[in-house]
């Protein structure tokens, strides 16, 4: 199984193949990754969006994923290896 990339930070995290239970394990992912409090994690959420057709649906991208984790990280992990220890 092959794996989209994202070309643009733009990119709907949907557009990715990610569902919403994905993007949610990402978040807290990153968050255990960067330090982020749980609490302060519970403040990323979708943005309400209106559709071509008129409609509104949720949007997560990957943009704002990284916005919110820049502005909240508390810890910047030197390596990968580091990164990892701190999910497992």
């Amino acid at each position: 199984m092959t794996c989209p990339q994202a070309s643009s930070l733009e990119e709907e995290t949907v557009e990715l193949g990610l569902d919403s239970l994905d993007t949610l394990m990402l978040s807290v992912y990153l968050a255990d990754i960067f330090g982020i409090p749980e609490e302060k994690l519970k403040e990323l959420r979708p943005l309400e969006v209106e559709n071509p057709d008129g409609t509104r649906s949720r949007s997560m991208t990957i943009k704002r994923i990284f916005d919110f984790v820049d502005q909240n990280k508390t810890a910047d992990p030197i390596s990968i290896e580091e990164a990892i220890a701190k999910i497992k």
